[in-house]
Order: C-alpha cells, then sequence, then structure tokens
C-alpha cells in the first residue's frame, strides 16, 4: 500500500493550528505531522482520500504559487499523467481570497485520481491544502 512506509497516528479531533490553518481532522482519518506538512489520510477500500496542508512557503504571485505547487505535489516521477489545471480565483468562507484548480492524475501503476488545489496568500507567503 502507498503509505505502508508512513507512520499514521490516529487523528485526535481537537482543533489544530498549521501556518495560518485552523482544522479539525475529521472522524475516522489518520494523521502524519511533519514540521512543513500534515497529511490526512482516510482509505476506504477501493478508495483513498488524501489532504495536504503544507506550512507558509515563500510566494511569488499568486498565479506562479499555484504552478508550482501544483508540480510541486504532483511531480512526474509519481504521476505519468498531472496536467496543470487553469487555476481561478475563489473566495473561502472565511472571506479569504485564493486560487483553486482540480484536474485527473493517473499515476505510474495507471490508477487515475481527482485532485483539487487551493492555494492561499498569507502576508509575504503562501499556504498550500491539497
Amino acid at each position: 500500500m502507498l503509505f505502508e512506509s508512513l507512520l499514521l497516528i490516529a487523528a485526535a479531533q481537537d482543533p489544530r493550528e498549521f501556518g495560518a490553518a485552523r482544522f479539525t481532522p475529521p472522524a475516522g482519518w489518520t494523521i502524519e505531522s511533519k514540521p512543513t506538512i500534515q497529511t490526512l489520510t482516510r482509505i476506504r477500500a477501493p478508495h483513498l482520500c488524501v489532504i495536504m496542508i503544507y506550512r507558509d512557503e515563500p510566494s511569488p504571485p499568486l498565479q506562479e504559487a499555484f504552478t508550482m505547487a501544483w508540480r510541486t505535489v504532483f511531480q512526474p516521477s509519481m504521476y505519468r499523467r498531472a496536467d496543470l489545471p487553469t487555476a481561478t480565483e475563489q473566495v473561502s468562507p472565511a472571506g479569504n481570497r485564493h486560487l483553486a484548480g482540480e484536474g485527473e492524475l493517473e499515476d505510474r501503476g495507471g490508477n487515475r485520481f481527482f485532485a483539487k488545489l487551493h492555494v492561499f496568500p498569507v502576508g509575504a507567503k503562501t499556504q498550500t491544502i491539497g
């Protein structure tokens, strides 16, 4: 399995803060915490759902930040198809302007996935949620 080598810890229901993001891990998900990324995972055969929250990163203009984030998260070494989607400006429920884009992925084994990526400006940095 893709996450066999990861040490996954059952997600607590306590609210967390990570960079500018504040969230409560959903029930039934596992979480892996590292200094620069939080990875929440739920596997319900045959479905896999992963949410990645990256800590504040240095930011070029927002469109460039989206492109860089997409190419970093969905690297050609893991995906044979991860076409850069069109990113559109959106406003979160909290009123924060950000870019979001979504597209289909295909990994090296031929498995197909759907991905959505949000890139938020945070001062002179960005925070990415995918």
